[in-house]
C-alpha cells in the first residue's frame, strides 16, 4: 500500500474568500443606496473595497500600509479640504482587526492573547464607556468619537504580539518608521525653504493649516510635511528620533554611519519645526533612551549631532528661526511659568464637573459631526480629565504605567540575554511612552505607533504566558 501525504490546505484562501463575499454584499448594498440618493462615487467606493479587502487577506503587509497612510494622510485632508479622508486608515485597521481575530478563532484560541496589562485597560475602556452615558455629552455622535479616539487603536496592542515574533521583526518595523521620516523630512524641510505663501497657495485647506508666528521683524513659519497640522508633524518628528536613537544603540558596523547620519538630520528637523514643548522634552528623552542603555558615549556622540544640527540651522535658516529656543533659554516673558499656569488652568477647567463632560468633550473630531468642541484644551491631561473625570484620569494613568513597566522589564530582559537591538529598541520605546504621557495619544500619529510598539515588546518580556509563539505552531498567515 503506498501512502500519499495529504494536501495542505491554506487556511488564507477560505478566509480571504469569505472576507471578499461578506465585502461584495456590502458593496451591493452600498451601491444600492448610492444610487437611490443619486450619489455614486466610484473613485471612492473602489479604493473603500479595495482597501478592505487587500487588508483582511495581507493584515500583516497592511499593518505596514495604514503607518503609511497616517504618514501621508494629512496632506490629501488638505489637499481635498475634507476631513473623510482621514477615515481610510480606520478602514485597513479594521480589516486588520477582523482578520487578526478570525485567525484565532480557526486556531481555538482566546480572542485576546495574554498580556500584562489586562486589568488597567479593561477598567478604562469601561470608564470610555460608561461616560458615553454622561449627561454632558451634547450628541450620540460626539461620544462616538470620543471611543474611536481613546479606544479605536487599542487593539494594535494585541495586533503587535500577533505580528512581532523575534528580534528582526521588531527592527523591521523600527526601519520601516524610520526610513518613512527621510522623504517625508525632506517634504518639510522644502516646504520651510519655499516659504508660508507657497504653502498656502496650494489651496483653502493648506492655507487653513499654515501656522505663522512672529514679532514682525522676524517670522517663523511651522511646515506640515504630509501631515494635516505642524504639530502632528513635530510629534512624528520625536517619535522617529526616538527611534532613531533606539537603532543607534543596538546596531554595529556601517549602519551606525547610516543612523548617524538620519539622526542628525531628524534634529534639524525638529528645530527647523520649532514645536517649543517638544524642543523642552526630546532632549532628556533621548538622555533617558541612552541611559537606560548606560552608553555614555553614545551620549556623547548625541551631544555632538544636536550641536552639530544646531550649527547647519543656522546657516541656512531665517533669521526668526531660532526665536522660540531663544526665548525657551532666556524664559523669555516667564514662559515656562506662565505655561504650566496654563496647563493648571487647563485641568482645573476639565476638572469643573465632578463626572467629567463625558466621552468626546475634547477630541478635535468633535467639531466634524457637532459643529464644535464642548472644552478645548490642549494638555494632554487635561482631555482625558474633561471626558472621563478625575476618575477617569487616574485610571489612564494606571495604564500608562503597566505600559511603562512592561517595557522596561522587556529591556531588562533583553539586555541580560544579550539582544542588544531588542534592548535599544525598548529604552526607545520607553521613552516614546514617556512622551505619551506628556502628549497623549488623541492623534492617529501618535496613537497608531504608541500603541503598536508598545505592543511589540510583550514578546520579550521573559514571560511564556504573554508570548504570542506557541510550541505547536509557528507564524500565522
Amino acid at each position: 500500500m503506498i501512502a500519499v501525504r495529504a494536501p495542505h490546505i491554506d487556511r488564507t484562501g477560505p478566509i480571504a474568500i469569505a472576507g471578499l463575499l461578506l465585502l461584495g454584499a456590502a458593496i451591493e448594498v452600498g451601491l444600492g443606496d448610492a444610487a437611490a440618493r443619486g450619489r455614486i462615487d466610484l473613485l471612492t467606493l473602489f479604493v473603500v473595497a479595495a482597501s478592505f479587502a487587500l487588508s483582511f487577506a495581507f493584515w500583516r503587509q497592511a499593518v505596514y500600509a495604514a503607518l503609511i497612510i497616517v504618514f501621508v494622510e494629512g496632506y490629501f485632508r488638505n489637499l481635498f479640504d475634507e476631513p473623510g479622508v482621514l477615515l481610510l486608515k480606520d478602514l485597513v485597521v479594521l480589516a486588520i482587526y477582523l482578520r487578526v481575530v478570525t485567525d484565532r478563532i480557526q486556531r481555538h484560541d482566546s480572542l485576546l492573547p495574554s498580556n500584562p496589562i489586562g486589568l488597567p485597560l479593561a477598567v478604562f475602556a469601561s470608564v470610555v464607556v460608561v461616560q458615553m452615558a454622561n449627561p454632558h455629552v451634547t450628541s450620540f455622535q460626539q461620544s462616538l468619537v470620543g471611543v474611536r479616539t481613546w479606544l479605536y487603536y487599542v487593539p494594535l496592542f494585541f495586533v503587535a504580539q500577533e505580528m512581532i515574533r523575534d528580534e528582526k521583526d521588531l527592527r523591521r518595523v523600527a526601519w520601516f518608521m524610520l526610513i518613512a521620516a527621510v522623504p517625508i523630512g525632506l517634504v518639510g524641510f522644502y516646504q520651510y525653504l519655499a516659504g508660508a505663501n507657497a504653502y498656502a497657495n496650494l489651496g483653502p485647506g493648506f492655507a487653513n493649516a499654515t501656522f505663522v508666528s512672529g514679532d514682525g521683524a522676524s517670522i517663523i513659519f511651522r511646515p506640515n510635511a504630509t501631515f494635516a497640522w505642524p504639530s502632528n508633524f513635530a510629534l512624528f518628528l520625536s517619535l522617529a528620533t526616538l527611534l532613531c536613537t533606539g537603532l543607534l544603540l543596538g546596531s554595529r558596523g556601517g549602519k551606525r554611519w547610516l543612523l548617524w547620519s538620519i539622526l542628525a538630520a531628524l534634529i534639524i528637523m525638529n528645530v527647523i519645526e520649532n514645536q517649543r514643548s517638544l524642543l523642552v522634552l526630546l532632549p532628556p528623552l533621548m538622555l533617558v533612551t541612552v541611559a537606560l542603555r548606560r552608553s555614555f558615549g553614545t551620549a556623547t556622540l548625541a551631544s555632538l549631532a544636536i550641536l552639530l544640527a544646531v550649527v547647519v540651522v543656522a546657516l541656512i535658516a531665517s533669521p526668526g528661526t531660532f526665536m522660540r529656543v531663544d526665548g525657551l533659554i532666556r524664559n523669555q516673558d516667564g514662559i515656562f511659568h506662565a505655561r504650566t499656569m496654563t496647563y493648571a488652568e487647563h485641568l482645573r477647567l476639565a476638572l469643573r464637573s465632578p463626572i467629567g463632560l463625558g466621552t468626546g468633550a475634547t477630541a478635535i473630531g468633535t467639531r466634524y459631526v457637532t459643529g464644535d468642541i464642548p472644552l478645548f484644551v490642549e494638555f494632554s491631561l487635561a482631555k482625558v480629565a474633561g471626558d472621563l473625570s478625575a476618575v477617569g484620569l487616574a485610571v489612564y494613568l494606571w495604564l500608562l504605567a503597566a505600559l511603562l513597566r512592561t517595557t522596561f522589564v522587556a529591556h531588562k530582559v533583553a539586555a541580560r540575554s544579550g539582544q542588544l537591538a531588542v534592548a535599544g529598541l525598548c529604552a526607545a520605546i520607553f521613552s516614546v511612552q514617556l512622551l505619551v504621557a506628556y502628549a497623549g495619544y488623541d492623534l492617529a500619529v501618535v496613537a497608531l505607533p504608541f500603541w503598536f510598539l508598545s505592543g511589540a515588546v510583550v514578546r520579550f518580556t521573559g514571560d511564556p504566558k504573554l508570548s504570542p509563539l506557541r510550541a505547536q505552531g509557528g507564524r500565522t498567515s
